[in-house]
């Protein structure tokens, strides 16, 4: 069954070429209210989950849970597997995981796993990336399926490489991830670790890498459509004017990126830590 987003989510709501997870307008109802994490309607739910995860409340998570497992809408699944991968603890992704094991191993449905997996992209966590690479290795519609692979080299690798585009068997391709994640769980004794293009996430690395993105013609747009999100989303630095009509604003976006970078108070986020709008993400 479809259901019809609130006003006050249209408008570029969830999309990261407009508004992200900013309101369109005022919500009309209460979203802090109990009746709104049980609504009939799971874009509230989702919302008033949103509201809450803002506050850094992290305990309303598993209201998506039922989002998930109650719609067919992908779209709407697709945004709550972002939102669940975003404020996830390890803890949460391993529940998550455990909870959707039969959908995200089901070769018969590629979509509905290339929908959870977002999850994990978005967690950037490393321990995920034997649970993306087991479910590329499992898929038979490698037409579809195809994108883990992007997931999995938007975690491990500097630039689309040989994760993203070689073309080897399967066990071959197994020992180029695995090997990549030994590496980086070796050099940091953990793999709760949050990484992303290859190192250890920083929110200063981010920025400084969008900035050399905008400047470095052409311009990735996919890659700073992405990267707006993971600094956003771990910031609420509102970066939506990065983009005008849902097209990428080179100059509005650089100078956006330079007053971020320049602002003594965004130093103080630590190397190694997953926020979401500030707030710590538990361990």
């Amino acid at each position: 069954m479809q259901y019809k987003k609130p006003n006050f989510m249209s408008n570029g709501t969830l999309y990261w070429d407009e508004l992200g997870y900013e309101f369109s307008s005022a919500p009309d109802i209460d979203l802090f209210s109990d009746s709104a994490l049980c609504n009939d309607n799971p874009w509230v739910v989702l919302s008033a989950v949103l509201v809450r995860l803002k506050l850094g409340q992290f305990s309303s998570i598993s209201a998506l849970y039922h989002v998930i497992q109650s719609t067919d809408d992908g779209v709407l699944r697709e945004c709550c597997a972002e939102l669940i991968g975003d404020t996830g603890s390890k803890s949460v992704i391993e529940n998550f995981t455990k909870e959707f094991s039969v959908e995200i191993f089901d070769t018969s449905r590629p979509i509905r796993q290339i929908e959870l997996c977002i999850a994990f992209r978005q967690s950037m966590l490393l321990c995920t990336v034997p649970i993306m690479l087991k479910a590329y290795l499992l898929s038979t519609d490698r037409r579809e399926t195809n994108i883990l692979r992007v997931y999995l080299s938007h975690l491990l690798e500097p630039e689309l490489g040989d994760i993203a585009c070689s073309s080897v068997p399967d066990e071959i391709y197994q020992d180029i991830v695995m090997s990549k994640y030994r590496e980086l769980k070796e050099a940091f004794q953990s793999d709760n670790i949050p990484v992303l293009y290859g190192s250890l996430f920083s929110v200063g690395d981010l920025a400084r890498r969008i900035r050399t993105e905008l400047a470095t013609p052409p311009v990735n747009e996919t890659n700073i459509l992405r990267m707006r999100h993971h600094l956003e989303a771990s910031t609420a630095y509102n970066c939506s004017s990065f983009y005008k009509h849902e097209k990428l604003q080179p100059l509005n976006a650089a100078a956006l990126i330079e007053d971020f970078i320049d602002n003594p108070e965004n130093m103080r986020f630590q190397e190694g830590q997953r926020y979401f709008y500030g707030h710590n993400i538990p361990e």
